[in-house]
């Protein structure tokens, strides 16, 4: 009750009789100074009649009592002060709180309220323009990793792709953010675009010197060769699968499948020249008017 008496300047004798007139909407806890409203819509109905600048001002007004109230430990109430300055238009104290908030979820993980306070971090940001690009990448490969381990692919891959278009040409940056997009194809057992992604990191690290280069060169050969792996032992399971089947119109398009894989890897030949190549020696017999003829080839 007093810290309601603060928030709005007004007496407490005063602030008391103008919650008894209230009591058929709010509820005071017996032995204790908390009121509370005794059902969330009237909440909800009570905040949507205050004017725009009021509510900015009350939210002001709690962030900085909590603030003062708190001192050290005001980082232990990240999560609401974070949403008070946010809704206060203090837009620099919401993007620390904020993103201090969101860490402490991740640590004690609670991915969906980590994204959900990443995401609030990242609309205070909005209104910094000069917030470094870097560390706003940042935030948004935390908040992809919030969402993927929260079961959202792909929301998580937005939030990598919006990532690696802030951190530019930073080649080892890339690569890593691209590592991020290979492993949430992997939780989706999607093992083709993995390595996809994982071939387009390990390009990316081409031109790069530094240090650090070797050490992801390292980790994203393990991811590859781990989805190589994956993807032989699905094929095997497949081939198993089929062989217990015993159906010849079940397995002519896996054959075909694999036939079509080998020719798009093989050496490419001109197409003049593509009916007639084989390993050692190609025979291409065709009919017309009557007239048979063979044409050869030798490799």
């Amino acid at each position: 009750m007093a810290w309601l008496a603060d928030m709005l300047e007004q007496p407490a004798a005063e602030l008391r009789a103008s919650l008894a007139r209230l009591s058929d909407f709010l509820d005071l806890e017996p032995g204790s100074e908390r009121v509370r409203f005794g059902h969330a819509l009237q909440r909800e109905a009570a905040y949507e009649t205050l004017p725009y600048g009021r509510r900015r001002a009350l939210h002001a007004r709690a962030g900085e009592l909590i603030e003062r109230q708190l001192g050290a430990a005001a980082k232990d109430a990240a999560d609401i002060l974070g949403l008070h300055f946010l809704r206060a238009h203090e837009y620099e104290r919401a993007w620390r709180y904020g993103r201090l908030a969101a860490e402490q979820a991740r640590d004690r993980f609670a991915p969906a309220d980590a994204a959900e306070l990443y995401r609030r971090a990242i609309e205070a940001e909005r209104a910094l323009p000069s917030l470094p690009p870097g560390e706003l990448g940042d935030v948004w490969q935390e908040l992809g990793e919030a969402r993927s381990r929260a079961g959202e692919p792909a929301a998580a891959m937005e939030a990598f792709t919006q990532a690696r278009r802030l951190v530019g040409d930073d080649g080892l940056r890339q690569a890593r953010l691209m590592l991020c997009h290979a492993r949430v194809a992997m939780d989706a057992r999607q093992f083709g675009r993995a390595a996809r992604w994982l071939l387009r990191a390990l390009r990316a690290l081409e031109d790069e010197g530094a240090p650090e280069t070797a050490a992801c060169r390292a980790e994203l050969m393990a991811e590859l060769a781990s989805v190589r792996h994956r993807q032989a032992a699905r094929r095997r399971r497949s081939r198993s699968a089929m062989r217990r089947c015993g159906s010849r119109s079940v397995t002519t398009p896996v054959r075909r499948s694999r036939r079509r894989s080998t020719r798009s890897t093989s050496r490419s030949w001109s197409r003049a020249a593509a009916p007639m190549r084989c390993m050692r020696c190609a025979r291409w017999r065709s009919t017309a008017s009557s007239a048979t003829w063979t044409a050869r080839a030798r490799c």
